[in-house]
């Protein structure tokens, strides 16, 4: 038997001869003059030239973005529609000119077909996907035997433009004819709800609709990003993520539920909607996830065990020997969903939220809708608010919102990647007082390879880590941390550590200089425990590694809980090696 890990977001789609690898604005530069030493003109110039672009430069021009393209300074590449291509899209649309569908319509496109980059054709080709001006990915497709023709399209799949004229040389970057417009992800999660997601009814979610609004839940899931600005004049912005699990008026109606007020009434909700205790609003946040969650990172991982079974024809098929459970944290304070893996071949296993009670299953053909901000899903039963029982839980100390959003402005594939790293990727996490409240020791670090909290991916030599990723700590003698566990069943938990070992550990594994990285534990101030993990590794081999933090211990109340350790070892402030590496902490609960 092994355990099933699986990364599962591969992104890779053999299909008809393709190979899929995913995966107010005034112009700045108006007034800015180009040197051009290539004897070519800058893009914008080019694009004016060609008598096929001319419906490009008119979007260019209206966004404001014309001369932006012309600044010698940046290099750009363009995927141009041709004029052809964007006829076909106002069609689609509905109007007849970019100026019907608003100016900021036409910065986002633009802004969605600019990748600030100079690319040749191999460039983008031995890319999985590209990152464009608006913070959004382009999937790559390559044509098998052709490596010099590609396909691109939007991050929800929802658009797909094949290029028909490739590097297109301009004196600060490429331009490649495309046949096609990609649609732009500008809407956020409730602009795609209240538009009805996939079925374009925007009367498809009525009832959930009208409750959004009324607890203030709409406004929440309209916020793109949260910009903090500091007296120096310096600003801070951070992205934010929902995944919302809607439920459509003919789901509500099976359970008697034919309005708004019958909705109130079901959940025997008193009028002050927008209170985080009201009835009304725990149901709704119930459905809300922070978090940017596909159906497919939904599903995985769920700590799986599997097997090989012989088939008919003589094959072997992957099983799963028991069902698998999941608990989500939701934005209703202190309630999780809990998601539950049923069957057992592979191919045939389903997924329902809350199993043990008034449960519910995904509607597939109306679910992965993607949004600037998030998903929507849609779900088949109306899901009231829960408490499951104990399961094993996870907790990945780096899945955090703000995590993702620091990690994706360094590198859009660094955050938790699908597959081991090439090269090993380190961000500071520091400035996240929302997820790490730390202080460090008196006698500062000796360690000096990590800040005093770092995210870092994990190569090949570390595969067994969850997410190919880990949090280091490097906060130096009597130096300490909080950290906000995700919400967990009250009952009694065995807690085990999972963590990296180098060889830089090897002074804290044999305690040749130091204690061995001795920490002091604490949940809600108290059940203190004392603990050396890096002492339990038997041999100098790099790896992931478990040790149990606790034997027992008990919460006698479903919520999420405090955590806090102290650095006690001196050579964590005088140890240029020294650092505490930690993957993931699990919680298996102890059954009477």
């Amino acid at each position: 038997m092994k355990k099933y890990r699986n990364n599962i977001w591969t992104k890779i789609l053999v299909l008809s001869g393709l190979v899929w690898m995913s995966v107010s604005c005034e112009d700045p530069y108006e007034d800015s003059i180009y040197v051009n030493e290539d004897n070519l003109p800058p893009l914008a110039l080019t694009m004016s030239a060609d008598t096929a672009a001319t419906g490009w430069v008119e979007v260019l021009e209206y966004a404001g973005m014309y001369d932006a393209l012309n600044y010698a300074l940046d290099e750009f590449t363009v995927f141009l529609p041709t004029n052809e291509a964007l006829d076909s899209f106002y069609t689609a649309k509905g109007v007849s000119s970019i100026q019907e569908l608003g100016k900021q319509y036409a910065i986002d496109l633009v802004k969605t077909h600019t990748v600030l980059d100079s690319l040749k054709i191999d460039d983008i080709t031995k890319k999985s996907a590209l990152v464009n001006l608006a913070g959004d990915q382009l999937v790559v497709g390559v044509y098998m035997g052709d490596a010099k023709k590609f396909i691109l399209l939007d991050e929800g799949l929802t658009s797909r433009s094949e290029v028909v004229e490739a590097e297109i040389k301009a004196y600060n970057g490429y331009i490649y004819r495309m046949n096609a417009v990609i649609n732009p992800l500008n809407e956020s999660v409730y602009e795609k709800f209240a538009k009805g997601g996939k079925s374009g009814d925007s009367n498809r979610y009525s009832i959930m609709n009208q409750a959004l609004l009324a607890t203030g839940w709409a406004d929440s899931l309209s916020v793109i990003q949260d910009t903090l600005w500091y007296t120096s004049g310096s600003y801070k912005v951070t992205r934010r993520y929902y995944t919302l699990l809607a439920v459509a008026d003919e789901t509500f109606q099976k359970d008697g539920i034919s309005s708004f007020d019958a909705l109130v009434q079901k959940l025997g909700a008193t009028a002050d909607y927008t209170s985080r205790t009201n009835e009304l609003n725990q149901y709704v946040a119930y459905h809300i996830l922070k978090a940017s969650n596909g159906t497919i990172d939904l599903k995985y991982p769920l700590n799986l065990i599997t097997d090989n079974a012989m088939m008919e024809d003589g094959t072997f098929e992957e099983y799963f020997t028991s069902d698998s459970v999941k608990l989500m944290d939701t934005a209703a304070e202190d309630m999780i969903l809990q998601l539950t893996r049923r069957g057992q071949v592979s191919g045939t296993e389903s997924y329902i939220f809350n199993e043990q009670a008034e449960s519910a299953f995904l509607v597939d053909d109306y679910s992965d809708v993607l949004a600037k901000n998030g998903f929507l899903h849609e779900l088949d039963g109306y899901l009231p608010v829960w408490e499951p029982e104990q399961s094993l839980l996870v907790w990945d100390l780096a899945d955090y919102v703000s995590v993702k959003s620091a990690v994706e402005t360094v590198g859009d594939d660094l955050y938790k990647p699908a597959e081991p790293v090439s090269s090993e990727c380190k961000v500071s996490l520091a400035s996240l007082t929302d997820v790490y409240t730390y202080e460090q020791g008196p006698n500062g670090t000796g360690g000096n390879t990590y800040h005093s909290i770092s995210y870092v991916n994990c190569k090949k030599n570390l595969s067994d880590a969850n997410n190919n990723d880990r949090v280091v700590f490097n906060l130096g003698y009597m130096g300490w941390v909080e950290m906000k566990t995700p919400t967990l069943v009250r009952g009694k938990y065995r807690v085990e550590l999972d963590f990296i070992y180098t060889f830089d550990h090897s002074f804290m594994r044999t305690m040749s200089d130091g204690n061995g990285g001795l920490m002091k534990f604490t949940f809600d101030g108290e059940n203190e425990k004392l603990a050396s993990p890096y002492t339990t590794v038997s041999k100098n081999s790099v790896g992931v590694y478990s040790t149990v933090l606790y034997d027992e211990i008990e919460f006698d109340r479903t919520a999420s809980h405090l955590m806090k350790f102290i650095v006690m070892d001196p050579a964590a402030s005088t140890n240029g090696k020294f650092s505490l590496q930690f993957d993931c902490i699990r919680f298996i609960p102890i059954t009477e």
